[in-house]
Formats: structure tokens, C-alpha cells, sequence
């Protein structure tokens, strides 16, 4: 199928002459599976905590919206105003099935804290897309 990326996927963890690197990683698929899905990318991602670096299968073509997922990070609860800002979004002004009344403040809890995480740090997600990006640059300049 191709790749995009380091030429390498594997690394055996030396330097100098005992240094080693192989493309022992592929992805494979059949005529069927690129002609039924032609925009399917190979990428080879940076290797962390790994001697092989992950593949990614990426596909580009029209697709339905995907619904991003809540992420809560740990580090939240240590910011001073954290606690104010969950105890302030989690009251709610009606009387209702325990159960919705629940899933209520979920959601208004989850996207203050959304908004509060912007405000507060900035897109941190993409901050970190930047510093792969680097760190993958500089693998492939280790490479060569």
C-alpha cells in the first residue's frame, strides 16, 4: 500500500556502528480493498516507548462527522479554580428523573470545562500534533 513517513519502522536502540534500521512493519491489503477505498493512506508514525514505529491507516475520502469524545485530564483538578468552576456548572435549576437530572449536569459541566481548558491552557491537543510533527522531523534527520 505505500507509506508516508520515515522510511523505517523499526530501530534496534543503538548508536554508531551497532545501529540498525529495518522497514519490518507493513500494511497490506488487495486489489479490492484500493479500489473501494482509493484515498487510504499508510503512515509511519514517531516511535515512542518502542523499538517500532506505529502505522497509521488513514482515509481521506467523504465520510459521516465524527463525534469527538470528552477527554478529562488529570491535571485540570490541580488548577486553583477547577474545583469553583465544576461546583458553580454543576447546579441545576429544575427538578427532574434523577437520571436526566444527571446526565444535565454532565453536559453543562463538560462544556464549561471544555471552554475553561481553551481559556486556561490554550489548545493543548495541538500543541501537541506541533511537537510530534518536530520530534517526527528530527527522527527522519536521525534516519538519513
Amino acid at each position: 500500500m505505500g507509506f508516508k513517513g520515515g522510511k523505517y519502522t523499526w530501530w534496534n536502540g543503538q548508536s554508531g556502528d551497532e545501529c540498525i534500521f529495518k522497514r519490518l512493519d507493513r500494511c497490506l491489503g488487495n486489489q479490492a480493498l484500493r479500489d473501494k477505498y482509493p484515498e487510504l493512506e499508510v503512515s509511519h508514525l514517531i516511535r515512542t516507548g518502542s523499538d517500532h514505529a506505529p502505522l497509521l491507516i488513514s482515509y481521506s475520502g467523504e465520510s459521516e462527522a465524527v463525534r469527538i469524545s470528552f477527554k478529562f485530564l488529570n491535571f485540570w483538578a490541580k488548577h486553583g479554580s477547577f474545583v469553583d468552576i465544576v461546583k458553580e456548572y454543576w447546579k441545576a435549576d429544575f427538578m427532574a428523573n434523577p437520571f436526566h437530572l444527571f446526565h444535565y449536569k454532565l453536559k453543562k459541566v463538560k462544556s464549561t470545562l471544555i471552554q475553561w481548558s481553551k481559556d486556561t491552557y490554550g489548545n493543548i491537543f495541538q500543541e501537541i500534533e506541533t511537537s510530534e510533527d518536530a520530534v517526527k522531523v528530527h527522527e527522519i534527520q536521525f534516519e538519513l
